[in-house]
């Protein structure tokens, strides 16, 4: 395997844009079957570069995992799950104040990258009013599309991000919305 499908592992982090530090929390989330979990605490898969297991073990991430085997197209697909103590109402309006943000979010995390939002809304998540995204990201590593939820939970807000190429994204859309 190159180095090369963990070119783009800088802008995943960038995608969980209002994670610095994750919260402690009771929150679940779920590896697709088969991918690596390169979760903090969790054993690292050899040929994971130095940089991108210091990442993921960081804390930042509550969750962090990676379709190693489909890597052989040069990218591999992720999922990272970061969770802040926000207080947040899914509602039309607070999406709308969201989506104007993300773009400049992307622009001043990922220098060079542009950020278009496909499609967005409310949906429920366990019942829960949340946030969905598709977005593409044009940045100079790589071109990439986003699916985003952004799921409130009391004094805590979860941002799941799955990330894959744009000519994978169809095919892994089922793995990531299950």
């Amino acid at each position: 395997m190159t180095a090369r499908p963990f070119a783009v592992f800088s802008l995943a982090v960038a995608l969980a844009s209002f994670a610095t530090v994750a919260a402690a929390s009771s929150w679940k989330f779920v590896i697709p079957e088969g991918w690596a979990d390169l979760s903090p605490g969790k054993p690292v898969p050899e040929g994971v570069p130095e940089e991108v297991a210091t990442m993921t073990q960081s804390g930042i991430f509550v969750v962090y995992g990676m379709d190693l085997e489909g890597a052989k197209d040069g990218f591999a697909e992720n999922v990272n799950a970061v969770v802040q103590p926000v207080v947040l109402v899914a509602d039309e309006a607070e999406l709308a104040r969201y989506a104007a943000e993300l773009p400049a979010q992307v622009r001043r995390e990922v220098p060079g990258a542009k950020a278009t939002i496909l499609e967005q809304g409310v949906v429920p998540i366990g019942g829960i009013p949340s946030f969905r995204f598709v977005v593409d990201v044009d940045a100079p590593q790589a071109h990439m599309r986003t699916l985003q939820y952004v799921i409130p939970g009391g004094s805590e807000a979860a941002m799941l991000t799955y990330t894959s190429t744009r000519d994978a994204f169809a095919t892994y859309l089922p793995t990531f919305e299950k």
